[in-house]
């Protein structure tokens, strides 16, 4: 695909303003359905070839390289490097060959040393179930004693048969010395377990609480907001009712979410949270997932068709993940139309048919649904570029040769022209393309040495509806594929909503805040950006204005208890007084806000503690 784009550029570069320009051609399309066939056309003019060669299907040497390797290797590998190759072996190796319970019994054993253990009783129940050497049974079995002792020190029912179950097995070790040894290891299974505590994994519940006023119009949000539309700032979110710091506004389900490349044996692919005993798609080699209702779930809404085309949509040199975000939500479209090309186009026309800006993002009963594609499908997006129409036709190209979507294959460029069911889909993957350009949002989680990374992206139809200030009222956290806002101030009923999609006032100069707000067409009359304030300039911010009020003493005793408090707190998930340190700061910024009638440094420090304990609830 990059070829392709870069050899247009260089043909549309050369014509300038030529009538022959298919830019000039592009830009006298009114419709999506115009600006496809205009690519499509330019395709079919120059003779493109577009190869369709696929990467990413099963490699059973592939995969019993890597796991061989880390067998070879294993005493030098840290356990995590161990647990992602064998993940590698298991989504590369043929699934229907016995190597596959080689793969997650061996896979175990780093989950062990990792104090997974809950994980690494899945992978050799796993293992077990598909089917490994009966001389291996009683040392696998062993291993679950382990792990049952390392989570429970007390003797269990459970506990007891798995014992049970490594001596019986004790007879199909052929070689003495070593059924000897292995004899003596389950004797002394309550001595030789790990002392350890299990893998501090994230608790979602605590990170995605639920509303507890929900909305009775907005599916996933609390009763303290509503919709809203401006000619200024179109559809946006208002307070319906007065709001406190630390409430919850919203906890939503994404639509999509996209994995970064190098990630995808660590997150599920549907549902985007940390895995551990991951199992892959049966056909592919670029998804994992936590399990069996993950996997079903994803290709019943988009992975039968995505599967075939990721390889292609997302290049190893190029990764167009913006792209591959644009075709899963095109095919979650598709599949909530039961795959009927005409309920696609009855809906699609519904939709085009409101005139109200709220009511048409809303379903048939006036609800907004995180699940619908109605509550974006009319999203905000720019439609001056080819090279995106031509994206959207090179997708729905590969759809077309290696699915049947649109029924019979075929890799006949010209054949297309007359099929409106290819001019649909890749007008709606144009459209999405043009959306989520905008409109998506970058996830970042801690990786090595507590340095950020990003995790992929993602798209909440709901969030994109909070406009962006650099001195936000609310904060936004994800976590696997759920998105929570919490409110950072006191925010009046009537006021807009303001979250921050690009870096607070207090972390960023003016002009490189500028230069973002361009980049992303964001307005923002935040304070701070008329004044062009930036980190160098808080010390200028002083609490000139002071209310009386007889809690002033309270909050100064807060700033001495906590100006001195270790900021590493906000780095690491075992920070066990998190939530009683949350409750003292919304506290104190309600204080703060009745006190002060200017934004003051305790005002800014408080509100970025809050961003900062919030953002590192799933790291």
């Amino acid at each position: 695909m990059n070829i392709i784009i870069e050899e247009f550029r260089r043909r549309e570069e050369a014509l300038g303003s030529s009538p022959d320009s298919y830019f000039r051609k592009y830009s006298l399309q009114t419709k999506d359905e115009g600006r496809v066939k205009c690519a499509l056309s330019y395709l079919i003019e120059h003779n493109v070839q577009i190869h369709t060669d696929l990467n990413s299907t099963k490699n059973h040497e592939i995969g019993l390289r890597y796991i061989n390797e880390t067998d070879r290797k294993a005493t030098s590998l840290s356990w995590q490097t161990r647990h992602d190759l064998y993940t590698l072996g298991i989504m590369y190796v043929d699934q229907n060959k016995p190597e596959i319970a080689r793969a997650y019994a061996n896979r175990s054993a780093p989950l062990y040393v990792g104090c997974l253990f809950n994980d690494c009783v899945v992978d050799i129940n796993r293992a077990i179930a598909i089917g490994v050497p009966n001389n291996t049974k009683s040392k696998l079995y062993y291993r679950i004693a382990k792990c049952y002792l390392a989570l429970d020190r007390k003797s269990s029912s459970r506990l007891v048969n798995t014992l049970v179950l490594a001596r019986h097995h004790l007879k199909d070790i052929e070689d003495i010395n070593k059924r000897t040894q292995m004899e003596e290891m389950i004797d002394n299974a309550h001595l030789n377990y790990t002392r350890s505590k299990p893998f501090n994994k994230i608790d979602y519940s605590v990170i995605c609480k639920k509303i507890p006023l929900s909305n009775p119009e907005i599916q996933g949000a609390s009763d303290a907001i509503k919709l809203n539309y401006s000619e200024k700032f179109g559809r946006h979110i208002v307070a319906a009712r007065d709001i406190q710091p630390g409430e919850i506004l919203l906890t939503q389900r994404d639509y999509a979410s996209i994995i970064w490349p190098g990630l995808i044996q660590k997150y599920c692919w549907h549902c985007s949270k940390r895995v551990w005993a991951g199992i892959p798609c049966a056909q592919c080699t670029n998804a994992i997932y936590c399990n069996d209702y993950c996997r079903g779930m994803a290709w019943t809404k988009y992975h039968e068709f995505e599967c075939r085309v990721v390889d292609s949509v997302v290049l190893k040199n190029d990764y167009y993940i913006e792209n591959l975000l644009a075709l899963r939500l095109a095919l979650k479209t598709f599949t909530e139309c039961h795959c009927d090309f005409k309920i696609l186009e009855q809906k699609i026309s519904e939709i085009e048919e409101i005139d109200d800006p709220i009511a048409k993002i809303l379903d048939s009963n006036g609800m907004f649904k995180e699940n619908s594609f109605a509550s974006f499908y009319s999203a905000s997006r720019k439609t001056s570029y080819m090279v995106n129409a031509l994206r959207a036709v090179v997708i729905s190209y590969y759809l077309a040769v290696r699915t049947p979507i649109f029924g019979n294959r075929t890799n006949t460029l010209k054949t297309f022209l007359r099929n409106k069911r290819f001019i649909l889909i890749s007008s709606l993957i144009l459209r999405y393309i043009e959306i989520t350009k905008t409109n998506n949002l970058y996830v970042r989680v801690n990786g090595d040495h507590d340095l950020q990374i990003k995790r992929g992206i993602t798209f909440n139809p709901l969030v994109n509806y909070f406009n962006h200030s650099c001195d936000p009222m609310a904060c936004l956290v994800h976590t696997g594929d759920m998105c929570t806002i919490y409110a950072l101030q006191s925010i009046k009923k009537g006021e807009q909503i303001f979250v921050c999609y690009i870096y607070p006032f207090w972390n960023s100069h003016a002009i490189n805040r500028r230069n973002m707000l361009q980049r992303f067409d964001f307005i923002c009359e935040c304070e701070p950006c008329k004044g062009a304030w930036g980190p160098d300039l808080l010390r200028l911010l002083l609490p000139t204005k002071m209310k009386p009020c007889p809690q002033k003493l309270v909050f100064e005793l807060f700033l001495l208890k906590f100006q001195h408090k270790d900021e590493s707190i906000y780095h690491t998930p075992k920070f066990t007084g998190r939530d009683l340190y949350l409750s003292v700061i919304t506290q104190s910024m309600k204080l703060c806000q009745e006190l002060y009638t200017d934004v003051t440094m305790n005002y800014i420090a408080l509100k970025n503690r809050m961003i900062n304990t919030y953002s590192c609830l799933d790291r």
